[in-house]
């Protein structure tokens, strides 16, 4: 039966653009292309009959996207490639670093610049929080 294992968009320590900003889908599509790369490069290409897919989910702030690997349950290579998946990079490797800056010389400064809150009733229920907490 066909089942997935769920992997972020970029390795876990790395900062990965935010669903709600304006180029987040152009941003989105460069990490999980290169994470993929990355993990491919790391273990190998899937088992045959299994693979890697783009998968979006709806939220509330708007749909984000995930890099998920799906793969027969029933099937032993593709299992020990699932559990594989489960030790994911922490950081990108050199080649990763390089498809990013090849895709996009700026990608850096505009994941940098969806991660900061420009959202004004955003930012103001932030500010009451925050009173709330210091006083």
């Amino acid at each position: 039966m066909k089942d997935y294992v769920y992997i972020d968009e970029v390795p876990v320590e790395e900062p990965c653009a935010q669903v709600s900003s304006i180029n987040y889908y152009y941003l989105a599509m460069i990490e999980i292309s290169t994470h993929k790369n990355q993990l491919i490069r790391q273990w190998g290409m899937p088992p045959a009959g299994s693979f890697f897919r783009t998968h979006p989910n709806p939220h509330d702030a708007g749909t984000f996207y995930t890099l998920n690997y799906i793969f027969d349950d029933e099937n032993e290579s593709h299992i020990a490639y699932a559990y594989l998946m489960e030790n994911c990079a922490t950081k990108w490797d050199s080649i990763a670093l390089a498809e990013i800056i090849e895709a996009d010389p700026h990608y850096f400064e505009l994941v940098e610049e969806s991660n900061v809150i420009k959202s004004p009733r955003l930012n103001a229920f932030i500010q009451q929080v925050m009173k709330i907490i210091n006083s």
